[in-house]
């Protein structure tokens, strides 16, 4: 069985998807988290986080485990030091699923970007980068929420894509439930991207147009859209 790497940092959602993976019958057998991640300047944490943590961590349990005692986990600094490379090429993964890892490079790029995906939670051609989906939230482009397994590149986002799709928003949604309904979406299009690959049939096309790039969304920011998304299912 093709043995898969993840490469990110650890939060509920990634261990949803992990878990959710292995249950499938895939073997992720090794994960690598990045522990110095890129912290903003300003506040990013908005009035619903609480409520949010909440929400998916029994919404996650209700679905999957949250351990990872059937994966083999290692901490790193940088998933760009030359220890995190010399630890892949130990094991030799036949193929790498990138999910919140930061921007890769160097070396490491090299080493893994014949045989990878990225998981992008959002709608790449028209949002890269950070908070994706609520960007497209604050500007109302509602037809533009979704997620994008993608090739991975020097520039973040850019790569050729394996599957882009929107989010079919359900009518009970909020902002604190939108990661969930995320997870879910990614879980089925590494399911069906991960098959394909099994079968050496994993195809790609090019972006047809470059998305823009966006930062960390502020918390202020973050208040004024939870009413929004709400707004999106009235809309459909």
């Amino acid at each position: 069985m093709e043995k898969v790497v993840l490469l990110g940092n650890d939060t509920p959602h990634r261990r949803y998807i992990i878990n959710s993976l292995i249950d499938r019958g895939f073997n992720i057998s090794d994960c690598l988290f990045q522990t110095n991640n890129l912290e903003p300047s300003f506040d990013t944490k908005p009035k619903w986080q609480t409520q949010e943590n909440e929400a998916l961590i029994s919404l996650f349990e209700n679905e999957a485990r949250q351990d990872l005692e059937r994966v083999s986990v290692q901490y790193v600094r940088d998933l760009n030091d030359t220890t995190s490379q010399d630890y892949l090429k130990t094991i030799a993964p036949s193929f790498y699923i990138v999910s919140g890892a930061g921007k890769l490079k160097g070396s490491i790029l090299q080493l893994i970007t014949n045989k990878s995906l990225n998981v992008h939670i959002g709608y790449a051609e028209e949002y890269r980068g950070l908070d994706s989906n609520l960007w497209a939230i604050y500007h109302g482009d509602y037809s533009h929420i979704g997620v994008t397994l993608h090739k991975l590149e020097n520039e973040l986002d850019t790569g050729n894509i394996i599957e882009q799709t929107t989010l079919d928003l359900p009518s009970d949604i909020a902002i604190t439930t939108l990661r969930y309904y995320e997870s879910r979406l990614a879980v089925e299009m590494l399911t069906r991207a991960l098959e394909k690959q099994r079968q050496g049939q994993l195809a790609s096309r090019k972006q047809t147009s470059l998305g823009r790039y966006y930062s960390f969304m502020p918390a202020c920011l973050k208040d004024h859209i939870e009413s929004k998304i709400t707004k999106a299912t009235r809309l459909k």
